[in-house]
């Protein structure tokens, strides 16, 4: 590999000790950046001039500043696992002896890993899948922990119990209640949570002419027992699962339930987990257009 190959593959950005053993004198480094094709980035942390500042350069900036020993983790390494995630700050990982240069704005984590939970990708050294996904929820709000860890568990990034025994290990690190809350999100208590949010919320807004838990039949015998019901408005509110764990047999019955009710004249609106914890006042809203417009037929 030339030193403009090792360049690119690092965003632009490389070392002056990278420069001497490709064969550039500390003499000929100054020269290069006296006559700007070279810049000081920070530290022993140079960059190509002709090559824009991005992401990928930036992470490797963290990177190389933070010295040997220094791997990829939580955002960063995501990005190199090709998993979507909105945060956009380096992360980078060192042994707890270390006291690396730090980047502003960069995430800096001291542990050790066990092998297992490192890999190479591109010849450059991160994080596993599952410590990327743990250490990546962590460093995110409520709403975007929750769709990214969701987003993980749909493409099999992590099981549902290796998150569990992750999160336990990583007690005491910041964000891990934001973690346990998620992980009760996702858990198979999600519908009932769902039911408990939003009957709660109807009784607080006064709302009468509801059953939870109605059974609701047809012609042909039992259709199923519903979340919820306006019986009068004939208005099921049925509350969806995570979609992670909704298999293609439940997929298949729900949507055939659903048939059956609204061939036998009900109105079905479907809500989920994240509507009825992020989206309240919006959900409320729709029952009540919907009990609104069913009453004046």
């Amino acid at each position: 590999m030339t030193f403009q190959d090792l360049a690119a593959d690092q965003g632009g950005r490389f070392t002056r000790g990278q420069a001497r053993d490709a064969g550039y004198s500390s003499y000929r480094i100054a020269r290069q950046i006296a006559a700007g094709e070279w810049r000081v980035v920070r530290g022993r942390v140079l960059a190509i001039s002709a090559v824009p500042d991005t992401l990928d350069g930036r992470e490797w900036e963290a990177l190389l500043s933070a010295g040997p020993g220094a791997t990829f983790a939580g955002p960063s390494a995501a990005r190199r696992h090709g998993m979507e995630t909105p945060d956009h700050r380096a992360c980078i990982q060192v042994p707890p002896s270390r006291r690396p240069d730090v980047v502003p704005g960069s995430v800096l984590i001291r542990r050790h890993l066990p092998d297992e939970d490192l890999v190479v990708r591109d010849d450059c050294l991160l994080t596993g899948r599952a410590c990327t996904v743990v250490d990546s929820a962590l460093l995110l709000e409520k709403p975007q922990a929750l769709a990214f860890v969701e987003r993980a568990l749909q493409r099999n990034w992590i099981t549902f119990d290796e998150l569990v025994r992750r999160c336990h290990l990583a007690v005491g690190r910041p964000g891990v209640p934001t973690l346990v809350g998620t992980i009760r999100a996702l858990g198979s208590g999600a519908r009932a949570d769902s039911e408990r949010r939003l009957v709660a919320a109807l009784r607080r807004k006064g709302v009468h002419g509801w059953s939870c838990n109605l059974a609701v039949s047809d012609e042909r015998g039992l259709i199923g027992i519903v979340d919820l019901a306006f019986p009068a408005f004939r208005l099921v509110i049925e509350l969806d699962g995570r979609a992670w764990h909704v298999d293609r047999d439940r997929f298949q019955r729900d949507r055939s339930r659903q048939n059956r009710l609204v061939a036998a004249g009900w109105t079905v609106l479907r809500f989920t987990w994240e509507d009825v914890a992020y989206r309240l006042s919006d959900v409320l809203k729709e029952i009540n257009a919907a009990t609104a417009r069913l009453s004046s037929r």
